[in-house]
């Protein structure tokens, strides 16, 4: 991939960088250049992945790069001196080039460990590569697959995933219209996308473009049959929003002024609750898809720059704000319902960060102001790091002094005071200190301790795929809701993890946890290794243990009651009665509302039985 340098282009980067890969940064070798975003991105997106610096020489300019605090900073950098070539001219350098590369590639860690690729697959690719298109029908896929020899759909459809992190195609599942189409030339694309952003900007209109727009742009033979689908990409990337007032019109944020519009300055008051979010390097684009994906919220009349936005709800407003310079995002919120505004807020942003790869030099906290009565009318209170405060929680301590007024605070009630969700917070923290400790801390309990005339709720660990989140996760946390409010149920899925967690230990803690597990099946999930091997593993041996009740809920068709030649489950939880209605998939059913009713009938004879 060669990435467009442009700005208003980065928020696209989240789906070409990846793990497990080899990056090449190509630099013109100058002392003052900056490397440091685009080391840094990789880093933050491509985890472990390996780098090599190309030089690309100019006349007998010699390279002037920092390598000894290059490679001290960037781990991912592999060699102690850059390949210094002139591109247009040194042949031999070029072929010295390309057999470094095919060295690195060779000693990736997934080829180091054995791993191979099915030689019909490398068929499939070399077929796909060869045909002469921007795009095919997913049948199509489907069908070349059969002549070549794949014709288990779950084979088909890992190899199409395979070819798609790999950015050999590009096949967007949940994205209508483009999840039937294989795109055989991701710059196809890529390319609409950026013409379009290219012509809003050019047409100076403060980030807007309209249907019109589109026909200047995309009514050409490549794209004029594919609007629908194009747009629909635009909305995947969290690039653009439809206008509120106007939904033929549609709005870039990136593209919006850098100040804010004038008179819109937020009055600071000591009442307004705070919270904010510290990097050490912060990726672009957080704020303007936080934007795009809590539209719905702005203010009316939209209050909304490049760098921010005003949010409301009936009785509060919320302002955001990042600063680049700072390094920081901020929530300032007001009104009765502040502390749900920020919380909606807060959540979106925690959900944003966990698609980057922090770590102990590329870190994030998320600070939580002092609640004492001196920081209280003050308009800079002491901080707290949320994962100082966690961290104690977790080792049964509730209390922290702040620096300020010297005061012993109650982490409980501080976070209370901060977030409309905090009860389940605790609880969370309650059980890890349980096992961490062997028993119950008492003050704990004491803090937050259910009545004992209500019976606590059944706690339900959720196992999914990412891909089958909007369709069918939603939906079912949607239609479970009254035995949530009703506190017979409590559920808890991976979008539930707190800023600063470890993933992992949330995971795997929360499914020790659980009274009953949910295994959402579909063919994503039967392609995802952490499920088989974590998830899974977990959920069987506490089955057999007789510990936690394990339920398969059947999303779509599936291969998940094959058996190998031995007449086993391949899919372990297989042998188990499944929902809705011992396994008929959801998608299946005419009426979707039947099939999550039959679920959660399904959940309430669990109740009666416990």
């Amino acid at each position: 991939w060669d990435f467009g340098g442009q700005e208003v282009y980065h928020a696209t980067h989240q789906f070409f960088l990846s793990k497990r890969s080899l990056y090449i940064l190509l630099a013109d070798g100058r002392k003052e250049e900056q490397l440091d975003y685009w080391l840094q991105m990789q880093e933050i997106y491509g985890q472990d992945s390996r780098l090599l610096l190309v030089v690309n020489q100019k006349g007998e300019m010699q390279p002037n790069l920092p390598m000894s605090d290059i490679r001290r900073d960037y781990p991912n950098v592999q060699e102690a001196q850059p390949t210094v070539i002139n591109l247009k001219t040194d042949r031999d350098g070029a072929v010295a080039l390309r057999q470094r590369i095919e060295h690195q590639i060779r000693n990736l860690p997934q080829f180091e460990q054995g791993l191979r690729t099915p030689k019909k697959w490398a068929a499939i690719r070399r077929r796909l590569e060869s045909l002469d298109a921007d795009h095919i029908e997913l049948k199509a896929y489907r069908q070349l697959c059969e002549e070549e020899g794949v014709t288990d759909p779950v084979r088909k459809k890992d190899l199409l995933d395979f070819l798609h992190h790999l950015g050999a195609v590009l096949h967007f599942q949940d994205v209508a219209g483009l999840n039937k189409m294989v795109i055989l030339r991701p710059e196809w694309a890529t390319n609409a996308v950026y013409r379009l952003l290219d012509h809003t900007k050019k047409k100076g209109d403060n980030g807007h473009f309209s249907k019109k727009d589109l026909d200047a742009v995309w009514q050409c033979a490549e794209y004029e049959d594919y609007f629908a689908e194009l747009l629909g990409l635009m909305e995947k990337f969290e690039l653009c929003y439809p206008a509120p007032e106007d939904k033929t019109l549609f709005i870039v944020p990136s593209l919006l002024p850098d100040d804010r519009p004038a008179g819109s300055e937020w009055l600071v008051d000591a009442g307004d609750m705070q919270l904010w979010y510290e990097y050490s390097f912060m990726p672009k684009g957080i704020v303007t898809r936080l934007i795009v994906r809590q539209h719905q919220l702005l203010e009316s009349p939209p209050t909304v720059w490049k760098r921010g936005a005003i949010f409301a709800i009936e009785h509060a407003r919320a302002e955001v704000t990042e600063s680049f310079r700072e390094k920081r995002i901020s929530i300032r919120a007001s009104g009765k319902q502040a502390k749900a505004l920020l919380t909606i807020l807060a959540r979106e942003i925690d959900a944003l960060n966990s698609g980057f790869h922090f770590n102990e030099r590329m870190t994030l906290k998320q600070i939580v102001p002092c609640h004492c009565a001196r920081c209280k009318t003050s308009t800079k209170p002491h901080p707290f790091d949320y994962k100082t405060l966690a961290n104690r929680l977790e080792r049964g301590r509730l209390t922290i002094d702040c620096e300020v007024s010297l005061d012993e605070i109650s982490i409980p009630d501080l976070l209370r005071e901060t977030f409309s969700d905090a009860d389940k917070i605790l609880k969370t923290f309650e059980r890890r200190s349980e096992m961490g400790h062997g028993r119950k801390s008492e003050a704990v309990t004491r803090s937050h301790r259910l009545t004992p005339a209500q019976p606590a709720p059944l706690k339900i660990f959720i196992s999914y795929s990412k891909h089958d989140r909007e369709n069918f996760l939603i939906p079912m946390t949607r239609y479970l809701s009254p035995l949530m409010r009703g506190r017979l149920i409590e559920t808890w899925n991976d979008h539930d993890i707190l800023a600063g967690e470890e993933w992992d230990d949330a995971i795997k803690s929360e499914i020790e946890q659980a009274d009953v597990i949910f295994l959402l099946v579909s063919a994503h999930s039967l392609n995802t290794d952490y499920i088989w091997n974590v998830e899974i593993e977990a959920a069987m041996r506490r089955h057999e243990a007789g510990t936690a009740r394990v339920i398969p809920i059947i999303l779509s068709t599936c291969l998940w009651e094959e058996k190998d030649q031995e007449d086993n489950y391949i899919f372990p939880p297989a042998k188990l009665n499944a929902l809705p209605d011992k396994g008929k998939p959801i998608s299946k059913w005419e009426d979707k509302d039947d099939a999550w009713k039959a679920v959660a009938e399904g959940i309430k004879a669990i109740l009666k039985r416990k």
